[in-house]
């Protein structure tokens, strides 16, 4: 993604002008060593340049302050093609237009506007128009055009006002209103530019308005509001629910631009990196530094190429110090602000609007100890395409998402993630979580579409708005994720985690003390506790069209402690499977409660999801295993049929399993199953399993048959799985019978290896029949008997072993 060539000699012939030569001085290598200066002058002196043997710039020129000169810009220059500061470049208490072409710091050069003590509270801004395919200068190739950089040990400095960045709304404003409340005073200004955020679903619903007038709280804005906006504060069930609509200012005191020529997408870009574009910066002296607070950023970054953003900390290393805050991105084409192969600085305060691809990212998951606090973007935008880059493919900005975080290790507080065609936060195969540097808290998502309004073919995408994506087939490897007091409403999944579960049971995934509320679908597949999810709440700009689901299980182990779930009427439902269909996953729950709120499983279909209530509070019974009503292998005189919710309540903690048949022959595939029956005589039916793998569900302490003869299946693989192996580790057993009117058949233990296929057993063990039943019993391995009188085979199969049987034909 880099173009890298050598620097061998860095000295640059500069163009002649009025027969003077400019000579580059003090660069006999990329990175002059002289102290920073005592040579200071004025832009507008000719003497001073004199002094240093350069000619005042004139249009067009590359302008070049040595190191060891300090030049205070004091006057609007002419249009120029580059400038290189390796001494340093201030600019003066007035207002100020830089133009160039590009504007390249190199250390120990330094670009300063403004002070940490004396912050710039002029108007000043810098304007970059390098073409496309302008050569950039040399040592620095890495950059590009049109940039605005500082590498090798440079400093930028970028001090503006300190503003109030955003708040939220004080009251509800109707459509067609032309005047907002805002929850607080701020020092905005009339003319300046605000955004509102959206208070529905749709993320594009999110408004700019130029401010006419200030009294007290209320604005006055240039044009009515197209669509309403929420301003209360709820409190539902002891918990508040904050979905007043967010305000943030874009206009700044300090403006970083692209060229108003951007066809194509082609912006500026900033960044900040140590010596090399493709190597991590191991030198302290040669990382460089940024600070920059109350900056706009705009027409910045250039699409579909990556490593050009508007704001980009490039492989620079630990970078403590450094920051960016209250400062302001709109306008832009290739993401917001990235921080790539670097690690603690501080993202801050920064509000950011209608930005194509990742608003605020990490990119390769090295990033650690940074710090994103505050932060509010409104409104990010996905490719309208698949990149034809498969590096930009691979970071997924066709899928975009507000954060898009590769390293897990970062702290992210208190941020408002306000809508997005995706997703909000998107942790992306982030691996293991040091949990003594990751935070997740207080941070708000709402109006997700997750791809629904794209228009193309199969652009919706199930995921949540909160999406963590994994192996499933190795869980252990990533998380654990505990995330505290997050707010999530008006989505169309407010949450989606992958891997769903751990080989132990728990939830690697868990909200706390959070508030979900309007969402199509809540959450399900990790953990919940302490928390309250609201069906329908007050704010009246709600989903239309969704059924409304609190918790929907769809593939693995979800755990509900201390759940409150409010306001999900006949029609909604607080709880239910995502598949009615068998080898559904499981839920343990513990001191639910309901109000005005009613759960509905599975009316149809082989479901055997199954839900532990380990106390009793959700079906009102006592400690139960609830299971769907069409369950079959729960048709039992001891579990109670409750009509409303499609369940059966059994008393207890009941012990089952799902029994998985897997076979490869062709003419078994699309043809029904064979049935399953207990030896009560129950029977569970296979007519609706009409592809391998099949699936039947099993209680512990019944011997089952299947009405199957092997001599009409060429493989058989069966596996034995505990619905609940965390809660006893202790491997436990069933038996299997199966007719054959063949002795010509082989059995085999083979370790699981996460294959759909019947034949595809790792590390295989030859079985030989045991002497009988008793010995079979008495087996703590799978194992068979073969009766050939009755021409049966009894097999043996255990949980919690990771072991299953293959019976060859």
């Amino acid at each position: 993604m880099w173009q890298i060539k050598r620097c061998t000699a860095c000295g640059v012939l500069m163009r002649i002008r009025l027969g003077f030569v400019l000579l580059l001085l003090g660069l006999g290598a990329c990175q002059s060593g002289t102290p920073l200066p005592a040579n200071t002058g004025h832009w507008s002196d000719a003497r001073f340049w004199a002094s240093l043997n350069l000619q005042k710039p004139s249009a067009g020129d590359v302008v070049t302050i040595p190191a060891g000169s300090r030049v205070i810009l004091d006057l609007d220059p002419p249009p120029l093609r580059g400038i290189r500061v390796q001494g340093e470049l201030e600019f003066a208490r007035r207002n100020l237009h830089l133009t160039t072409g590009y504007l390249k710091i190199l250390g120990p050069g330094r670009l300063r506007i403004g002070t940490e003590e004396a912050p710039f509270t002029q108007r000043a801004v810098i304007t970059l128009t390098g073409e496309a395919n302008s050569v950039s200068g040399t040592c620095s190739e890495g950059m590009g055009a049109r940039f605005l950089g500082a590498m090798m040990g440079a400093r930028l400095e970028l001090i503006g006002e300190d503003r109030v960045a955003w708040t939220k709304l004080g009251a509800s404003a109707p459509a067609g209103s032309s005047q907002i409340t805002l929850a607080e005073a701020v020092d905005w200004r009339v003319g300046e530019q605000i955004v509102i955020a959206p208070s529905a679903l749709d993320p594009h619903q999110a408004e700019t308005r130029t401010i006419l007038d200030i009294a007290g709280h209320t604005l006055t804005l240039d044009r009515a509001l197209v669509y309403g906006r929420f301003g209360e504060l709820q409190t539902i069930a002891g918990q508040v629910l904050d979905q007043r609509a967010a305000v943030g200012l874009l206009s700044r005191n300090i403006v970083i631009q692209g060229d108003e020529n951007h066809a194509g997408g082609f912006g500026g870009h900033v960044i900040v990196m140590g010596r090399s574009p493709t190597t991590r910066e191991t030198d302290p002296a040669l990382r460089s530094s940024a600070r920059v607070r109350g900056v706009e950023f705009r027409r910045l970054g250039q699409f579909d190429q990556l490593g050009r953003y508007p704001f980009h900390w490039h492989l620079n290393g630990p970078s403590a110090g450094d920051y960016l805050i209250n400062s302001s991105f709109h306008s832009n084409f290739q993401r917001g602000i990235v921080v790539h192969g670097t690690d603690q600085v501080l993202v801050k305060n920064n509000v950011l609007y209608n930005t194509l691809g990742h608003s605020i990212s990490t990119e390769d998951g090295s990033e650690v100890d940074n710090r994103f606090v505050g932060n509010l973007s409104v409104l990010t935008r996905a490719f309208p395409f698949r990149s034809s880059d498969p590096g930009q493919v691979e970071q997924g900005d066709h899928r975009a998402a507000t954060f898009w975080i590769r390293g897990p290790n970062n702290r992210f507080v208190g941020n408002v993630a306000a809508g997005g065609d995706f997703f909000a936060f998107w942790f992306d195969n982030p691996g293991a979580v040091d949990q003594s540097r990751f935070e997740f808290r207080d941070n708000v998502m709402h109006s997700y579409l997750l791809g629904q309004a794209l228009g193309a073919p199969g652009s919706v995408d199930d995921r949540g708005a909160l999406y963590i994506s994994g192996s499933r087939t190795q869980p252990t490897t990533h998380g654990p994720f505990v995330l505290r007091r997050s707010t999530i409403y008006h989505t169309r999944s407010a949450m989606w985690a992958s891997p769903s579960g751990h080989p132990a049971g728990e939830a690697r995934v868990e909200l706390r003390n959070s508030i979900l509320a309007d969402n199509a679908i809540g959450t399900g597949s990790h953990g919940l506790r302490d928390s309250v999810i609201v069906g329908r709440s007050a704010n009246p700009f709600t989903l239309a069209g969704f059924v409304r689901t609190g918790v929907l299980e769809y593939g693995g182990l979800t755990s509900l402690i201390n759940v409150t779930f409010v306001n999900f009427p006949a029609g909604t439902s607080a709880l239910r499977s995502g598949s009615c269909l068998r080898a559904s996953p499981k839920i343990i729950s513990q001191n639910i409660q309901l109000h005005n709120a009613q759960f509905g499983l599975c009316a149809s279909g082989s479901s055997d999801l199954a839900i532990w209530d380990m106390d009793g509070s959700l079906a009102g019974s006592g400690p139960s295993t609830i299971v769907p009503s069409s369950t079959e292998a729960m048709h039992t005189a001891a579990c109670s049929l409750n009509a409303s919710a499609n369940a059966r309540v059994c008393p207890g903690h009941w012990q089952y399993f799902n029994l998985t048949l897997l076979t490869n022959v062709p003419f078994i595939r699309g043809s029904p199953g064979p049935d399953l029956i207990r030896d009560d005589g129950q029977r569970q039916s296979g007519q609706d399993l009409t592809s391998a793998p099949f699936y039947w569900t099993l209680i512990e302490g019944h011997t089952y048959t299947l009405d199957t003869n092997l001599a009409a299946w060429q493989f058989m693989r069966l596996e034995l799985d505990a619905k609940y192996s965390s809660d006893d580790p202790t491997p436990r057993s069933t038996r299997i019978v199966l007719g054959t009117t063949t002795a010509d058949f082989r059995v085999h233990s083979c370790a699981l290896d996460n294959q759909q296929t019947a034949t595809s057993c790792a590390d295989r063990i030859p079985l030989t029949s045991k002497p009988g039943l008793a010995e079979l019993d008495a087996a703590i391995q799978p194992a068979y008997f073969y009766d050939s009188t009755a021409q049966r085979i009894h097999l043996k199969l255990f949980s919690n072993t990771n072991r299953s049987l293959l019976i060859e034909r």
